[in-house]
């Protein structure tokens, strides 16, 4: 269902667009406001079942001091309006209605927000298999406690649906088996935070390659010996990702020689060994790596070398921060041809003070 706020607030933007009136709008606002915060049930009534302007009779709608549910059920069924019909549906209670409305409206949105109201899992198991509606499904998938109704909503042709039934199933069986087969990263994504073995996650994303499955599935894997083994991985994406994971700064230092830049990249990020982090920053074939271990030397004499002569711009711009010699920092501050290390060096110079 949309925000209160958020659809009154459109209708007055709207407003403002189409009569140009500042003043007109201000009115409406306070009116609408004075009908949010009415606790007067009989006026609210009298203005939802008006004719008047759809912002005022949304606010009224939506109050929670209206509380008649025969208004209710006469708008969700008759009003022709389907977003007053939507925001009455909401408010029914009773799940009889409920079905009605999703049996007979025309608007799909209607009939959706129907079923959402529903917690009768027969009923609901009705409209996962009868609607042709991919709304109604999805309305059914993110409403269904039941894991079964779920599990068969799982293999619906709409991806939404899926992916919300999906995010609700905990049988771990029929997880990897449906990660292991769903085609949309998506719903993937949404499965994987139910699986709760370390080990199926390792075998899950051995191979995986989609960024947004691997980060928070790599994230909830400690142990070290399996981490080990995701090192090995033919995927460059998983390597990377290890190395930002792993507190073994053996299985690091061998994951900065890896041939993919971007684990090199991300190994030197958390490598503590100086003579490697020496090594990568002046011999490495990439930029971004050399950058990278420059910014996490502590070899003075090296920091200087990279930061006056190294011909990379980004490594020189990772060097001078770190450098602690005033009359080097001097020299850069006002000789270097580029503005960014002249400013570097002056804010180094102010931080050695």
């Amino acid at each position: 269902m949309a925000t209160r706020g958020g659809v009154i607030m459109g209708a007055l933007v709207l407003l403002i667009q189409h009569t140009g009136c500042v003043a007109l709008v201000y009115g409406v606002a306070v009116q609408v406001h004075t009908i949010e915060t009415s606790t007067d049930a009989a006026h609210l009534r009298e203005i939802a079942l008006g004719t008047g302007a759809e912002w005022y009779r949304r606010a009224a709608l939506e109050n929670p001091h209206l509380t008649d549910q025969a208004v209710f059920a006469k708008l969700a069924t008759t009003d022709g309006n389907p977003g007053i019909r939507a925001l009455a549906a909401h408010r029914v209670t009773d799940e009889h209605l409920l079905e009605q409305i999703a049996d007979h409206d025309g608007d799909n949105y209607v009939r959706s927000v129907a079923v959402e109201g529903m917690s009768n899992e027969a009923l609901l198991a009705k409209y996962a298999t009868k609607a042709n509606d991919v709304r109604v499904r999805l309305a059914v998938a993110e409403t269904s406690k039941n894991e079964a109704l779920l599990k068969s909503l799982a293999r619906d042709p709409f991806g939404a649906a899926r992916g919300a039934a999906v995010s609700k199933i905990h049988d771990q069986d029929f997880l990897v088996a449906l990660i292991r087969s769903e085609p949309l990263s998506s719903v993937r994504e949404s499965a994987m935070p139910n699986v709760t073995d370390e080990n199926v996650l390792a075998g899950l994303v051995k191979d995986e390659t989609d960024i947004s499955i691997l980060e928070p599935a790599l994230k909830r894997i400690t142990n070290q010996a399996l981490l080990t083994v995701l090192a090995g991985s033919q995927t460059s994406q998983v390597r990377m990702l290890v190395a930002g994971r792993t507190t073994d700064q053996a299985l690091i230092a061998r994951l900065a020689q890896d041939t993919d830049w971007t684990v090199r990249s991300a190994a030197a990020r958390h490598l503590a060994d100086q003579t490697i982090l020496m090594r990568l920053a002046q011999e490495d074939a990439h930029t971004h790596v050399r950058a990278t271990a420059a910014g996490r030397l502590t070899d003075q004499p090296l920091l200087e070398k990279l930061a006056r002569f190294d011909p990379d711009r980004d490594v020189r711009l990772k060097a001078v921060p770190h450098l602690a010699n005033k009359k080097v920092l001097a020299a850069l501050k006002s000789d270097d041809p580029d503005e960014t290390i002249r400013r570097l060096a002056a804010e180094r110079l102010i931080e050695l003070k």
